[in-house]
């Protein structure tokens, strides 16, 4: 199994994760421009599931990781760990809302903060980003992007009828 830490073990390790936080603020930032009255209250919430000290960044690492591995160059792919780290936040998102959590990664949950219609439009938000992002990769990408999120939906819906 894969560990973690929270150490990062190189300077381009450390630099591509910078990278990836830099590019999700800017997508942020994008938005404030785009719904400046709007949504400010979405972009202060998905600022606040995105950009995280306690986040770990485990899937763009994972990429980064298999980037090395393959002897790629992993600057190619920063923009898809970007949309990956979206996705992901976006199920934390709507996940919280499912379990009714109170607390993620230490904080107090978005859905507990301001409300679950809140939530739920900035984890949409979120999705429908990194949806945009990816649609510059080979149709098989965006596929494989789409498949992972039915296949989340599809678990949080099995998820809900067991309780």
């Amino acid at each position: 199994m894969l560990k973690v830490s929270k150490k990062m073990n190189d300077l381009k390790e450390q630099n591509y994760i910078k990278e990836v936080e830099k590019k999700i603020k800017k997508k942020i930032k994008t938005w404030d421009k785009l719904f400046p009255i709007t949504s400010r209250k979405i972009n202060k919430i998905n600022k606040y599931i995105c950009i995280n000290k306690n986040s770990k960044k485990i899937r763009p690492l994972l990429m980064y990781y298999f980037c090395k591995i393959i002897k790629k160059d992993y600057k190619k792919i920063i923009e898809a760990s970007v949309a990956i780290e979206l996705i992901h936040n976006a199920s934390l998102l709507h996940d919280d809302i499912l379990d009714n959590a109170k607390t993620r990664r230490g904080k107090i949950t978005v859905n507990k903060k301001y409300n679950n219609s809140i939530a739920i439009l900035a984890g949409n938000r979120l999705l429908t980003t990194a949806l945009q992002i990816l649609k510059k990769y080979k149709i098989e990408i965006i596929n494989d992007s789409i498949d992972t999120i039915i296949k989340m939906t599809r678990a949080a819906i099995t998820e809900i009828h067991v309780r």
